[in-house]
């Protein structure tokens, strides 16, 4: 553990009181439940429906699925916004609990995942940014109503969820911070005043095991009810080591989740939600290639002149690495929220959510190699917490010509970094380095606050029965604090910049959101509509700054992110709703993109690291496709396609891309080049087919073919970060008895076993890129137990 000198670090000291602030959470959560049981429990009350599902089944065809897209339940639709769900039970009879699988079902979606600490999801080509603290997502997601404020806080396993909405565009009007790309909206399952509880046990190759389980139930008749979830996830790691034989790479997830509601009277709700999760997984990458020799990094030269074993460029087998040491990560996170739902005099209804959330961040990053200490052991500590507030009124809807939505939202969040260095005492890490990193150390000290306060109010005026225009509107007023510091304990080659350096900065932002949508249905099925939506991100701060730059002089700020985007689509439900078929087209125009890049100073190679800029525009256009359809009862095909032409309108001074850098130069013209992370072509095709046994034995078979063309994982659009196209094939078989009481299912993912790299990443001082492999070929079997 090390520590920040006491006067840098006082000024953030009171900002650090999370586990006050959620033990004071919980006893008021708890206080005002047991004093609404109290008043309540001689009230004369009617039980709440066991598990009330999202969707309700009509006939023989399509299901209808109720969203909360617009923060009031409605038909999706009759929602003018392009979006998906995938409810809790598809998610669960498909074994899909890690956002990366999550990525395969949805339109337009990718995710690039290197660790918790470095990932982040692109919706349209926008939003792919891992690598810096001080970025915030252009994705928003949500967990009960409650925004993460780290794209790291997605990663655990989806147990016990209700539903996920996936919506597409700008949303920032109602759904609030950062949401210029898009929104992931996902709710847990809520207590239910009728008993009940399952169980479920997966087993497979690579030592895959989970097992989750479930309660819920009365604990005070019609008044208070519990839900309890638990997990465990673990799994053997697939990289192996070339020169140990260690396989690397391995899951070790598990978590909690515990959950009251209060049915206080008839016109007042409200639910207690806890959850903790902690994660120790480890990391393993491969040097996909690089060109050896390479004149603008000569460092990657040096590695292979001093003997670093470097797998040949393509590797014939991109399940090895030549990072041979432990490369480890370990993850806490959890919180509490407090939903309140107040129905007034006239049907109106007043919400409050009172959310509280913490991260921690502990890797071990020992990147040495047979044994001749080349590359740094370095540590990265990371400690965040959140607290927000939202409160919101809704007026009925239906009753007259206007109905609207307005709140307030205050959100606070704190970060913490601690990052360190440790270099190899010995001869060949002066050679590599210079001398004088030979047995040095380097220190960098992050602090970060934000507060943000934002109005909100959206209305629906229906023109006509079949006509509505909606118009929304959001003033978001943000304010960050970031103070740095950095001993770079007299390594720096660079004279201008001191051993020690210190500094602060204090962006403000005061951005406008708003949406304009028309709908018009056309037939009780078919539903058209447009909209134009403005959409900002706050400015960030740059956490990682260039270690060949002062901090005083160093670009820290990065500013504001502005979307413009027009969509027009049609939702379509046809042949007595046995097809559901919805189409959209979109074009987004983005100002000041906020994305990761890397610096690089070709004299001194060392000196590199990664940093935040603003790309002068991108532009992203396409269309997509989403279909349902049931030709006879018991077999369901879904398929979904999306097309996206992402381009950067205006990137002159990008990164070099390894093999069109020249000597002495640090910035390229990425003008018109693809955006990274934004595969042009997305398809998925997926069908069920359910029969009878027996009178008391169901089959079923599941199978899913998913696929994307080629993209770019790296900003610079390096010919070595191109990932190629790939295609994925699961298959799923099973039977449930007893009334659908036990399932048993044998399954398999990655059926032909295809080798794929999920992403690549890029060591802008080594001249390599890195390559995460996904999962190869993987099966076994579940069990599922109903009460």
């Amino acid at each position: 553990m090390f520590r920040a000198p006491a006067i840098f670090d006082s000024r953030y000291k009171s900002h650090y009181k999370g586990r006050n602030l959620l033990i004071a959470q919980v006893a008021a959560g708890a206080l005002l439940i047991g004093l609404m049981s109290v008043k309540a429990a001689h009230a004369d009350m009617q039980p709440a429906p066991a598990d009330a599902p999202a969707i309700d089944q009509t006939g023989g065809g399509v299901e209808e699925i109720v969203v909360t897209a617009r923060q009031r339940k409605e038909k999706a639709q009759e929602v003018p916004i392009p979006l998906t769900v995938l409810g809790g039970a598809s998610l669960a009879a498909t074994d899909t609990v890690r956002i990366e699988e999550i990525q395969q079902r949805l339109p337009d979606m990718n995710v690039a995942y290197l660790n918790p600490r470095q990932n982040s999801v692109a919706v349209r080509g926008l939003g792919n940014n891992p690598a810096n603290d001080g970025l915030e997502a252009s994705v928003g997601a949500f967990l009960d109503g409650v925004y993460l404020g780290r794209p790291g806080m997605l990663i655990l396993d989806f147990n016990d969820i209700d539903q996920l909405e996936y919506l597409r565009g700008p949303q920032g009007t109602l759904f609030g911070k950062n949401t210029t790309a898009g929104a992931l909206n996902i709710t847990t399952k809520a207590p239910s005043f009728t008993f009940g509880g399952s169980a479920e046990f997966t087993v497979g190759n690579l030592g895959n095991q989970q097992y989750s389980a479930t309660v819920t139930g009365p604990l005070i008749d019609n008044v208070l009810a519990g839900r309890l979830s638990v997990y465990d996830h673990t799994r053997e790691g697939f990289v192996q080591s070339v020169a140990t034989g260690q396989w690397n790479n391995d899951i070790g997830r598990q978590g909690v989740r515990g959950s009251l509601l209060l049915d206080a009277n008839d016109d007042l709700t409200f639910r207690l939600t806890g959850d903790y999760n902690r994660e120790h997984d480890g990391v393993a990458a491969t040097f996909h290639a690089a060109p050896p020799n390479n004149t603008l990094f000569p460092f990657y030269a040096k590695l292979a002149g001093a003997g670093y074993p470097i797998i040949p460029t393509p590797t014939n087998n991109i399940y090895q690495t030549n990072i041979n040491d432990p490369q480890t990560v370990s993850v806490q996170q959890g919180g509490t929220t407090l939903q309140g739902d107040w129905t007034l005099p006239g049907d109106y209804t007043l919400t409050s959510i009172t959310g509280y959330r913490f991260w921690r961040f502990s890797p071990h990053n020992d990147a040495d190699s047979s044994n001749l200490s080349l590359l740094p052991d370095s540590h990265v500590q990371n400690h965040d917490q959140q607290f927000s507030q939202e409160l919101r009124i809704a007026s009925p809807k239906g009753d007259g010509p206007f109905d609207y939505t307005a709140g307030l939202y205050y959100f606070w969040q704190a970060q913490r970094t601690n990052q360190a260095s440790y270099y190899g005492n010995n001869d060949a890490t002066a050679f590599t380095f210079g001398p004088q990193f030979r047995g040095a150390s380097q220190i960098v000290l992050g602090r970060l606050r934000t507060r943000s306060y934002a109005a909100f109010a959206q209305g629906n005026y229906h023109i006509q029965d079949d006509l509505t225009l909606t118009i929304g509107v959001r003033n978001t007023l943000e304010q960050k604090t970031m103070a740095l510091y950095r001993d770079l304990g007299g390594t720096v080659l660079n004279p201008a910049v001191p051993n020690i350096d210190s500094t602060g900065v204090s962006p403000k932002s005061n951005n406008v959101s708003w949406t304009a949508a028309l709908a018009w249905q056309v037939e009780p099925d078919i539903n058209l509509y447009t909209s134009y939506a403005h959409g900002a991100k706050a400015g960030a701060t740059n956490n990682s700054p260039p270690q060949s730059v002062p901090l005083s002089r160093a670009p820290l700020v990065v500013y504001p992110e502005k979307a413009d985007d027009v969509e027009i689509g049609a939702k379509m439900e046809l042949f007595d709703k046995r097809l559901l078929l919805n189409v959209d087209a979109f074009y987004t125009l983005v100002r000041n993109y906020q994305a990761t890049s890397f610096f690089l100073d070709p004299s001194n190679p060392a000196l590199a690291g990664s940093i935040l800029t603003n790309v002068g525009a991108v532009r992203t256009r396409g269309a997509e496709v989403e279909a349902t359809y049931r030709p006879i009862d018991g077999l369901t095909f879904n398929a979904n396609a999306s097309y996206d032409n992402a381009s950067y309108q205006s990137f002159r001074k990008g990164p070099c891309a390894t093999e069109y850098g020249l000597p002495g130069t640090a910035t390229c013209d990425l003008t018109g080049r693809p955006v990274v992370g934004a595969p042009r072509w997305i398809f998925d095709i997926n069908g069920t087919y359910e029969f009878p046994v027996t009178d008391s034995i169901q089959a079923y078979v599941n199978g899913e073919w998913s696929w994307r063309s080629a993209f770019y994982s790296v900003i610079d659009d390096s010919a070595y970060s191109k990932i190629g196209s790939y295609g994925l094939v699961n298959l799923r078989v099973g039977a449930q008895f007893y009334d659908k009481k036990l399932d048993v299912s044998f399954w398999t993912k990655n059926l032909g076993d295809r080798s794929y790299f999920q992403t690549l990443s890029i060591s802008s001082s080594r001249g390599a890129y890195f390559g995460y492999p996904g999962d190869p070929l993987t099966f076994g079997a579940t069990i599922r137990v109903a009460m």
